[in-house]
């Protein structure tokens, strides 16, 4: 079976599940990857520390925002099956660097470790262990993107089309 008949089926199921009520917190199933709540939750967090969101206030950007999130996942996780099709690698030294920005970031944004703790409901070990995890699938993800777009050549003649065609 082709990757692209396999993303089809993929999807249908995905929507299948998406469908049916939560059991046990999983959202979604995306090949051999489970989608937990507490992921979804996570990301959600913080993507909302990063960009100054008061998720308490929003209760409508947060349901939105939780939606986006379970979106963009379903596609990470095929294009992390993808990545281990192809045995796609990270350094672990890139790794370490985003993890130490990352974590800065938040520990800044949340004004210490405590209130960072106290946001996401961990242990500071528990957000860098989950964090790298993120910033490692996000490593992979670019990696096969990088990979499938490589390739792509836009001349100036294409590229004016599309601006005469849209600017309006």
């Amino acid at each position: 079976m082709n990757f692209k008949t396999f993303i089809i089926i993929l999807l249908a199921f995905v929507t299948i599940i998406r469908a049916q009520q939560l059991v046990e917190g999983i959202l979604a199933i995306v090949g051999g990857d489970i989608i937990l709540k507490s992921e979804v939750e996570q990301q959600v967090i913080n993507y909302a520390m990063q960009n100054n969101i008061n998720l308490n206030r929003n209760p409508s950007v947060a349901n939105q925002l939780k939606e986006d999130v379970l979106s963009s996942l379903i596609e990470q996780k095929l294009l992390l099956a993808k990545a281990e099709e192809d045995t796609i690698q990270v350094d672990d030294q890139m790794l370490d660097e985003r993890l130490k920005q990352r974590m800065q970031y938040f520990i800044n944004q949340a004004g210490s470790e405590d209130e960072l703790e106290k946001m996401f409901g961990k242990s500071i070990v528990d957000i860098k262990k989950d964090t790298r995890e993120i910033i490692k699938e996000q490593l992979l993800v670019e990696k096969v993107r990088a990979q499938k777009f490589r390739d792509i050549t836009v001349s100036r003649r294409e590229v004016e089309a599309f601006y005469n065609t849209y600017k309006d």
